[in-house]
């Protein structure tokens, strides 16, 4: 429905940190608002977006996130290494 393009980049942020930037550019079906409604989707998504992010950041931290990777089985170790 809503296409786009997006991106994550990841930045060393001294000492052990790491910083997570992410872009995205949203365009809407003209049948949906198209640019009209751009401002206020991309808007609402940011929302979701950031919440996502904050909750990952915690998994990171806490190191929840590795330790779910790892109780599902399913996970490569490696890249769970990698939160």
């Amino acid at each position: 429905l809503v296409s786009g393009a997006g991106s994550f980049t990841v930045i060393p942020a001294g000492a052990g940190r790491t910083e997570l930037q992410w872009r995205e550019t949203l365009v809407f079906p003209a049948w949906m608002g198209g640019p009209l409604r751009d401002a206020v989707g991309s808007r609402v998504l940011e929302l979701v977006w950031r919440r996502n992010l904050r909750r990952f950041r915690t998994a990171c931290e806490t190191g929840t996130a590795r330790s779910a990777a790892m109780s599902s089985g399913s996970a490569n170790p490696s890249a769970s290494e990698a939160l």
